[in-house]
């Protein structure tokens, strides 16, 4: 997995750093930092620009361009536009930039006033923000307004280090005139609005600088993690000698007369995602379920849904009682009666269980859950769960998981273009996948591989955040081939195999 900050996060680990290689300045770090951003800028975009402006500020931010001023003025003209009080510089900033101002390929230009920068051209080949960094936010003033527009109006590539100036790296609110960047190189790990897709226009391609300290140093106070084809090993493998039996067995409280394709949507999915047996409880059987799954006829109701009675949830709980994994909703319906299944079965039933779609209509009904428990939820079902609009979840989201979380003592996983999966305390991200998975079926095709993957995995939301990797790597893998507007619930599962394959290539 690998680390993702808040901007408070950020500060915490400089600190850290620091006091564990007992540094009195952030000196080698700064040099650090800007030998890191040459050797990408040298490797991603070559050192054949004809110049160089390099915008900076007074700040860590600035120290670590003037730094990197220095190194590309070894291969092109450099020039350095600087704002702020010269006299407020950290003593690291301060000795970079007097380096760079005694360098004779580098000219320097201080403004002091809005005229001055809109009366000076900016016609370079590159350019480079070191104003602010991960310590800046939306709320621009100054002269770092009329500074950003004029190079925003250009058609250099631009390159922001850390963060690009005019956004808060994590809540991703920016400002009208953020620096708009062909890449961002940002320090020791993403910040949190980088996993946002609707950003990529501000951050544009987004690269990891080295600092030169062991990351284990500072994993203790990480939080977030970004998955990445790597964790697919955190699932127990299957052994050369396995029987089905080895691979999981997995139960789905799935379907209706009404809905019965939900079922065999997640029930597919399960088989494909590697589970060893997959049965089905219904009350209807959908001719596309595959042969592989076994069916477990259930007494219907007079609409099609499973009839309530107590000899039947007995039987029910029996039967379910040894398996792995339990995955309740897809297609199921949510009559009073359908709900108060749900409930028994949660009450009684000590297994992993995941809860999707219709099931999660009994939360709200209830005062905890526990850990063997994941919510796959959509941002519509976790509004209504939490009784807030969606809008208001949006500008609040990680807290609200969290606090989701621990009120209830569970895992959730809720399901968007960056998928957030949660056990409380950490927070994982998946952002694979696309805008094809807009489309029906899909979500029930996610809960039967979170039942795959939960049956080799002892945490169950670590299982959630690969199977939403898996999931949206598969339907990335297929729009490649074809297109996202024709991606479908079949077509994830039917690229399974090809993104299991190719994640197991890179382990």
């Amino acid at each position: 997995m690998k680390p993702v900050a808040s901007a408070e996060k950020s500060k915490l680990i400089d600190k850290a750093v620091m006091e564990d290689l007992r540094l009195s300045s952030g000196a080698l770090m700064m040099e650090n930092a800007a030998r890191s951003c040459f050797e990408i800028i040298k490797e991603r975009f070559g050192l054949r620009f004809r110049n160089c402006l390099v915008l900076c500020g007074v700040g860590n931010n600035g120290g670590d361009g003037f730094a990197l001023a220095r190194l590309l003025s070894e291969f092109c003209p450099v020039t350095i536009f600087v704002i702020g009080d010269l006299s407020k510089m950290p003593d690291e900033t301060k000795a970079n930039f007097e380096f760079a101002k005694n360098n004779r390929n580098i000219i320097i230009k201080h403004f002091s006033d809005e005229e001055q920068i809109k009366s000076t051209s900016f016609d370079f080949e590159l350019i480079i923000d070191a104003l602010i960094g991960v310590g800046g936010g939306d709320d621009l003033r100054g002269l770092v307004v009329p500074l950003l527009k004029k190079a925003n109006q250009t058609n250099s590539v631009k390159i922001a280090i850390d963060v690009p100036t005019g956004l808060n790296s994590t809540t991703g609110k920016f400002h009208p005139d953020v620096f708009r960047a062909s890449a961002t190189i940002t320090m020791f790990c993403k910040k949190r609005a980088m996993l946002d897709k609707k950003l990529s226009s501000v951050f544009g391609e987004i690269f990891v600088a080295y600092l030169g300290f062991d990351s284990s140093l500072v994993n203790h106070i990480i939080e977030e993690w970004e998955i990445e084809p790597h964790d697919y090993s955190l699932l127990k493998n299957i052994p050369v000698d396995a029987n089905k039996y080895d691979c999981g067995k997995i139960a789905l409280v799935a379907g209706s007369h009404r809905y019965s394709g939900a079922a065999a949507i997640a029930s597919n999915a399960a088989v494909v995602a590697g589970a060893g047996l997959v049965h089905l409880f219904s009350t209807s059987f959908h001719p596309q379920l595959r042969a592989e799954v076994i069916h477990h006829q259930l007494t219907a109701d007079n609409d099609g849904f499973i009839a309530y009675s107590e000899n039947n949830i007995d039987e029910l709980l029996d039967e379910l009682s040894h398996f792995d994994v339990v995955a309740i909703g897809p297609g199921l319906g949510s009559s009073e009666d359908t709900l108060k299944i749900v409930e028994k079965i949660l009450q009684n039933l000590n297994t992993k269980i995941i809860l999707d779609a219709d099931a999660l209509r009994i939360v709200s009904k209830l005062n905890k859950l526990s850990k063997n428990v994941i919510l796959t939820p959509h941002l519509g079902e976790f509004s209504r769960i939490l009784g807030i609009n969606k809008t208001d979840i949006l500008q609040n989201k990680l807290p609200l998981i969290k606090e989701f979380c621990q009120k209830y003592d569970t895992n959730l996983l809720l399901k968007g273009s960056t998928t957030v999966v949660s056990d409380g305390d950490k927070l994982y991200y998946s952002t694979s996948g696309n805008c094809g998975l807009a489309s029906g079926g899909t979500g029930d095709a996610l809960t039967g591989i979170v039942s795959a993957f939960a049956a080799r995995c002892d945490n169950i939301a670590i299982a959630g955040a690969i199977a939403a990797f898996i999931h949206g790597l598969s339907a990335d893998l297929y729009s490649a081939q074809y297109s996202t507007e024709s991606v479908t619930a079949s077509d994830v599962i039917n690229y399974l195999g090809k993104a299991i394959r190719k994640v197991r290539d890179e382990i």
